[in-house]
């Protein structure tokens, strides 16, 4: 089994933790589509949770198409999910980075300066 860990000290909810272990899990090659998750019930049994915090975050997977439950033959990690992943996380960078920028610019920031900024991050992080 893929070991899911929560954090206490963290200031990110319980179910984002889950979240993003399971990502983790697949962008590191761990968990492959048809890997078989624990139940809403046993994970939150192991992780001495609320089932409904264990199921809000399969709820939120299972609508970005990262997992797949059948009932009872489980819940499993689908086989397009490493694509599927990838194309959710290109979403979310999309808005937060529209709405930094949106904030910026109404602070009177420039396009110019904010494309200045940027370009100078990413030459930094190479």
């Amino acid at each position: 089994m893929f070991p899911i860990e929560i954090d206490d000290s963290e200031a990110i909810p319980v179910y984002l933790q889950i979240i993003q272990q399971i990502f983790g899990g697949i962008q590191s090659g761990k968990l492959k589509g048809g890997h078989l998750l624990p139940s809403i019930r046993q994970l939150a049994h192991d992780l001495e949770i609320n089932p409904n915090t264990v199921a809000k975050a399969y709820k939120t997977l299972e609508e970005n198409h990262i997992i797949l439950t059948a009932g009872r033959k489980g819940t499993v990690i689908r086989n397009e999910a490493l694509e599927n992943l990838q194309t959710h996380t290109t979403s979310i960078a999309q808005h937060k980075m529209a709405d930094l920028f949106n904030e910026l610019r109404a602070m009177g920031i420039k396009k110019e300066k904010l494309e200045e900024i940027v370009t100078k991050l990413l030459q930094e992080k190479r």
